[in-house]
């Protein structure tokens, strides 16, 4: 078996660092791992975090254990010296996972069909930035989860497919759990299909245009409403409010961290917003959630590290 020598353009998330492992398992190599402005603030400390407390999960970690350089690019298609840096690497396959950027086409020419993108989503289905919360907010999370391995083009997500993993929800709604289930996907995609299809042994099959979906998911839309059924206000709060409060639809200030019961049937009345909880109308039934408290967020944050401790996702 060729032995391949990968650039990598990652987020420092554990999916990037779970997809290098996979990679490095199989007997290859890593040139370099660029990583974008995150998207949200933090990131970069979490990954040291993870160095001290998950370090399967850290992405410093993985890079410092096999000597790999790792840095901060700009956006690729405004850095003059990108073409440059990437004949630098010598690298003969290009892997993106959970990149910032868009990849210039001239950047992708380089590496022809050798420049593939790991999506947590079943393409076509659910391309962008936010699949996640896509398919939380029409449940599908539930049944169709999925990482896909494509080979990347000049837009967002719409390669050929090399290869796709199921994604399995975890019956306590974590995810987090989820999420790290992804990552495990996305690293046994590395380490045997994107080989055996760079070797020949697959192919790569062209999407079905009319089956493409590209939701963009805002806040507003990931909100609780009286337009809701209560089964689906209570699996957002199951599934969103245990990592970050969910806001309320007309209420800008006010935060749940909770479902608490149903209620009856619905009354027609306002919200009753009381210091702990809150009674609301839901399309079928009146509901009480539960507010935001002063250890809401600390707590979801402690059951995340729990998780990300937990669970080692090991190689066989």
């Amino acid at each position: 078996m060729r032995t391949y020598r990968a650039l990598f353009l990652g987020a420092m998330d554990p999916a990037t660092a779970a997809a290098m492992r996979g990679w490095l398992s199989a007997g290859h190599e890593i040139a370099e791992v660029w990583y974008g402005q995150p998207r949200w603030k933090g990131a970069i400390h979490r990954d040291a975090r993870y160095a001290l407390f998950a370090p399967q999960w850290s992405v410093s970690t993985v890079a410092r254990r096999h000597g790999i350089p790792v840095r901060a690019v700009p956006r690729l298609a405004s850095w003059p010296e990108r073409i440059d840096a990437l004949k630098a690497a010598r690298a003969d396959v290009l892997i993106s996972v959970y990149f910032s950027y868009l990849v210039p086409a001239e950047m992708l020419e380089q590496f022809g069909d050798r420049a593939v993108n790991l999506h947590p989503a079943p393409l076509p289905r659910y391309r962008g930035p936010t699949p996640f919360h896509a398919m939380v907010l029409d449940r599908s999370i539930l049944t169709d989860g999925a990482m896909t391995l494509h080979v990347m083009t000049d837009r967002f997500d719409e390669g050929a497919i090399i290869a796709r993993r199921p994604v399995s929800f975890p019956s306590d709604g974590s995810l987090a759990r989820y999420m790290l289930a992804a990552a495990t996907a996305g690293r046994q995609l590395l380490s045997e299909a994107l080989p055996a299809y760079l070797d020949g042994t697959i192919s790569s099959v062209p999407q079905e245009a009319e089956d493409a979906t590209y939701p963009r998911v805002t806040a507003r839309d990931l909100a609780l409403s009286s337009s809701l059924h209560a089964e689906d206000m209570r699996f957002r709060c199951m599934v969103l409010a245990r990592r970050r409060a969910v806001r309320v639809d007309g209420f800008p200030a006010l935060r749940i961290a909770g479902f608490d019961r149903e209620l009856g049937p619905p009354t027609g009345n306002p919200a009753q917003i009381g210091l702990l909880t809150v009674d609301m109308d839901a399309k079928d039934r009146r509901v009480r959630l539960i507010r935001k408290r002063p250890w809401s967020s600390p707590l979801g944050k402690w059951r995340d590290w729990v998780t990300h401790i937990a669970i080692r996702d090991e190689e066989s």
